[in-house]
């Protein structure tokens, strides 16, 4: 029955705060304008919490919160940015020293610094003579093209040779190949000598390796797999320390260490907030069908933002990221088209009242959504004099609308073109809402006519996202084989190009990314109307992109598993006493040395949902070597349970919960007898280890694998141990304690 839409225009009404008159800054009134907003206990329908996201006694925290040196480390910055300025007046120098500090991920401490040397490298670009330093003037091109200036790619033309080739003698100068490949990653549309400088570059040093030392080829290897301009510095500052360094390289590393240390500790700081904020949100345990992965999210603001100065507007912004992933599995897995249009009308007009005629869990979503958009909304005001409310919530409403038209494909069967989808993709892949919130948040370059330009999705915004939508679909490619369901640009590709592979695809995707890199190193040069904080944000999105969407061959993410590792476990200098923040986001972490991921939504569908389910927050009580055994059984019975109904139709997840539930049952039986010492009859441990033989759950996902004969009928007969399950089981168990009696003597032939 669909639900009744009657939805009123007196969305904001009730908002605390004056409209924005033109560019004008009012100082707000605490007492008149402070907003009152309900807490979101005040409507969870329980306010049990989960273990695994929050810091409890059973799960100590150290954190390195050692500032006894923090007037030496002071010193040390003062006299390396004294180092830097007389060094940086020697061009070549200078250079090498503003790359070391951006590789190491330090750049923030010295960015007066920095600018005063490239401004005069800039000034004196024509001067400088070095056209036949190819290592040189490749530096010189990225690092002024990293900082907005709009430096001609002709500067490459003195390499090429009269044919218009690059010169073969260039393919002995690795240092300056390495170089001239870093540089081109910084292209931009129409610069075809950056393309032939990319190819050029890649193809000579990927043949290179084979007869490089060690080190050498760790370099070369780490450019080609991770250009500097396209990558997180914070994720591969690590690819360079150097063994044996000299000079004022030792100096920059030993800052470098230190300065990691205090970052780690800081974000540790933030993530405890993070995990505290979540857990009294409530939502892990209203929106159990929804994603509970607070660190992931956390990830998305420390890759945008990662001057430490910047804290608070990291905590803030991981807010409006958990509610895209929350909202978007609300319309993934668990909404009805029906409920799902009258969600997206409730969120058009952010109508309060309307939103009472929502089912439950859409009203909690809002209710957290409403709550989260008016906190921000009085901190900026607060904070930058400016009322971004009507702003986020439009690009809230424009990210559902996005949601729904895909909900409507899925619906209604039909896959769209590729032109459609990727117009669409580029709104509903989130990025416009996340650069809205930080454009506010950061309170840099607030005038009427930027927030007007930010609400209309930017050609910086625009690139970002096509950038995430087109990884985030060759991600999904690997990590589900798609099947022709949720929709991808690779399906839409392969359909409307018949015969092609999927190796097509890819190139087509990888090659449209390419393009997508090209606009948005356009929007970041100058002049440009958003700040260099804001530009950063955009490129860090871009850069953690093929972190989150990188899938291996077994559904995992390999590299962002270990730069979690890495950020927030590794290489703190404080002994730990007690269980980590990567433990304790992961609780399975410290009881094994892989990763279980959370359920994939993709698993969960609609008829499974409304079932009975598994009580996941229940096992957060368990020990943790349980916990991951829970959410493995979890993961594999969601995921073969969607293969099943997706394939023949049938839902099996409550017979294969019942088996398994069957099982456990008997294995409790057999411990409690071994714990009591008293030893059964012959018929009760018979009777009891025909279901401990585990045959019942072996044959009844056969049953349901196979897709034979599936009624309700032979579903309720094959959950209550037909003779052909028992009698099997009986021969199993039968044999198994022969064997058993031939190795341990403990078995049924004893008990007779």
């Amino acid at each position: 029955m669909a639900l009744s839409c009657s939805v009123s225009l007196t969305a904001a009404s009730g908002w605390p705060f004056p409209q924005n008159r033109n560019t004008e800054r009012v100082k707000p009134i605490l007492k008149e304008f402070k907003p009152t907003l309900p807490s979101t206990q005040k409507w969870s329908v329980s306010q049990k919490q989960t273990l695994a996201f929050g810091p409890t006694k059973q799960y100590p925290i150290t954190i390195n919160n050692d500032d006894s040196d923090t007037a030496g480390y002071a010193e040390k910055l003062q006299t390396f940015k004294h180092i830097l300025r007389k060094e940086g007046e020697e061009p070549i120098q200078g250079l090498a020293m503003i790359d070391a500090i951006q590789r190491l991920s330090i750049d923030y401490h010295f960015q007066e610094e920095i600018d005063s040397i490239l401004t005069r490298q800039s000034m004196l670009l024509s001067t400088i003579h070095s056209d036949n330093n190819l290592y040189e003037v490749a530096l010189r091109f990225r690092l002024l093209r990293q900082q907005g200036y709009h430096v001609s790619a002709g500067v490459f033309d003195n390499f090429k040779d009269n044919e218009g080739r690059f010169k073969q003698k260039l393919s002995g100068d690795i240092m300056g190949l390495v170089s001239l490949y870093e540089a081109s990653q910084l292209s931009i549309r129409g610069e075809d000598v950056l393309d032939e400088a990319g190819d050029y570059s890649f193809q000579l040093l990927r043949s290179s390796l084979t007869h490089q030392d060690y080190n050498q080829a760790r370099l070369v290897r780490n450019s080609l797999e991770h250009p500097h301009h396209k990558s997180l510095a914070s994720f591969t500052a690590k690819y360079y320390f150097n063994d044996e360094p000299n000079g004022w390289i030792s100096e920059l590393q030993e800052l470098a260490k230190t300065e990691c240390e205090r970052v780690q500790s800081q974000h540790q700081h933030e993530i405890v907030e993070i995990l505290k904020w979540w857990k009294d949100l409530g939502l892990s345990t209203e929106l159990r069908f929804a994603r509970d992965q607070p660190l992931k999210w956390y990830m998305w603001s420390m890759a945008c933002l990662t001057d430490p100065s910047l804290s608070e507007q990291r905590i803030e912004l991981t807010k409006p990221v958990s509610m895209i992933y929350i909202i978007d599995d609300i319309f993934d897995v668990h909404g009805t088209l029906d409920e799902l249009v009258c969600f997206t009308e409730v969120i058009n007009r952010w109508d309060i009242a309307a939103a009472e005629q929502l089912p439950d869990y859409m009203k909690i979503c809002f209710k957290a959504l409403n709550n989260i958009t008016n906190e921000i909304s009085y901190k900026i005001y607060n904070k930058h004099g400016w009322n971004p409310a009507d702003s986020l919530r439009k690009a809230w409403a424009s990210l559902c609308r996005a949601f729904l038209v895909e909900a409507r494909w899925f619906a209604s069967g039909k896959l769209p073109s590729g032109e459609e989808y990727l117009k669409n993709g580029i709104v509903s892949s989130g990025v416009h809402v996340v650069l809205v919130h930080i454009f506010f948040l950061l309170g840099q370059d607030l005038s009427k006519e930027n927030v007007e330009l930010i609400s209309n999705f930017p050609p910086i915004i625009s690139s970002t996202a096509t950038i995430l939508r087109l990884w985030d679909d060759l991600g999904s490619a690997k990590d589900e084989n798609q099947d022709g369901h949720d929709g991808s640009y690779v399906e839409c590709y392969l359909r409307e190009n018949e015969g092609s592979s999927f190796e097509d695809a890819r190139k087509q995707v990888l090659h449209m990314i390419s393009d997508a890199w090209k606009q948005l190193n356009q929007e970041c040069l100058s002049p440009n109307p958003f700040s260099s904080t804001f530009s950063k944000a955009s490129l860090n999105i871009a850069r953690m992109v093929p972190l989150m969407y990188d899938y291996d061959v077994n559904h995992r993410l390999p590299s962002l598993e270990e730069h979690m590792k890495s950020l927030f476990y590794e290489n703190v200098s404080a002994p730990r006493n007690g269980s980590t923040l990567w433990e304790i986001g992961f609780p399975d972490r410290s009881a094994a040395e892989f990763y279980i991921p959370d359920a994939n939504p993709k698993y969960i569908n609609k008829l499974y949902l409304k079932q009975e389910r598994w009580d996941i927050a229940a096992a957060e009580q368990l020990p943790d070597y349980m916990k991951i055994c829970f959410k493995a059984l979890n993961n594999i019975t969601n995921e073969i349970s969607y293969k099943i109904y997706n394939k023949h139709g049938w839902n099996p997840a409550d017979s294969l919960r019942k088996a398994w539930a069957s099982l456990c049952r008997a294995f409790l039986v057999e411990a409690r007898w071994f714990a009591s010492g008293k030893l059964p009859s012959g018929e009760e441990y018979l009777k009891n280890g025909i279901v401990s033989s585990g045959v019942h759950v072996v044959l009844v996902h056969i049953f349901f694998l196979l897709g034979q004969g599936l009624t309700k009928e032979n579903e309720e007969l094959i959950s209550n141990f037909p003779p052909i399950i028992s009698s099997t089981a009986t021969i199993l168990r039968l044999w198994d304690d022969l064997g058993s009696a031939k190795v341990t003597s403990k078995s049924i032939i004893f008990l007779f």
